[in-house]
């Protein structure tokens, strides 16, 4: 990954502020920018910001399998953050991915925020990932993109959308591979939980169309975990300010450590 593959204030540097440093994962499909202000709102409470584009994504090569999706991930964080303690949060496919990231480097892990992450439990709905592979049309598209509830786009940005996605297709095929097969998870972090000590928070939409928020169920006793009632894969999106105070509280409990 290049430089042009972080965005945030630290713009690839190492932290130097007090606050521990935050790495933002999107999910399969989407880009950084789907964080919305989340990045420019940690920036301001005192975080140096680190999101990149997965692998496949952005101006980012593609990677072959998952293991060079971890090592490509892994590298970008260390290198743009070469010491001191992390939060890592992800969306759905990059909650996974933030997941399989804290076993590399367990020590260095402060909290994961996972929202509505892949690999819990079995099933994941094939008309998302499928329609979003297949799309060539605005409506198409638009059908792929109802599944999120995030509501409609325009005209305009759905065309935009589809020409980006339609640009990046041969990068995102890959990674879907490795996500799910015929409405099948292909990728589990439960046992990765289990083996992880640190803080870890898990947000899910009880409305949730892509992921069952059922699966919860298979998280370890220790997770914490927050349900947002009607709302949808997009969670975060659903209630803004629960990862910035989730943040903050578990700043607020290692400085009283």
């Amino acid at each position: 990954m290049t430089a042009a593959d972080v965005t945030g204030t630290t713009q690839g540097q190492a932290p130097t502020g007090s606050a521990e440093a935050i790495v933002l994962l999107h999910g399969l499909f989407d880009s950084p920018k789907g964080w919305r202000d989340l990045p420019r709102r940690l920036a301001a409470a005192g975080h140096s910001v680190l999101a990149p584009d997965l692998p496949g994504h952005g101006d980012s090569a593609p990677a072959a399998t998952l293991d060079e999706v971890l090592t490509t991930l892994a590298q970008t964080v260390t290198q743009a953050i070469p010491a001191g303690p992390l939060t890592l949060i992800g969306h759905s496919l990059g909650a996974a991915l933030a997941v399989k990231i804290a076993t590399l480097m367990p020590q260095r892990i402060a909290h994961l925020i996972l929202s509505a992450p892949a690999g819990l439990g079995p099933r994941i709905n094939p008309d998302f990932t499928q329609g979003m592979l297949a799309a060539e049309t605005p409506q198409a598209l638009a059908r792929a993109l109802s599944l999120l509830d995030a509501g409609p786009l325009s005209p305009t940005a759905l065309a935009q959308e589809l020409a980006r996605l339609k640009a990046q297709r041969a990068g995102h095929a890959p990674l879907a591979a490795a996500l799910s097969s015929h409405g099948f998870q292909q990728i589990d972090i439960t046992a990765d939980l289990a083996r992880l000590t640190c803080a870890t928070t898990v947000i899910f939409g009880t409305a949730d169309r892509i992921l069952d928020w059922r699966c919860i169920e298979h998280l370890p006793a220790t997770t914490a975990i927050h349900l947002i009632r009607g709302a949808g894969h997009l969670a975060h999106h659903a209630d803004p300010d629960l990862v910035l105070s989730l943040v903050t509280a578990q700043r607020s409990t290692a400085t009283r450590a």
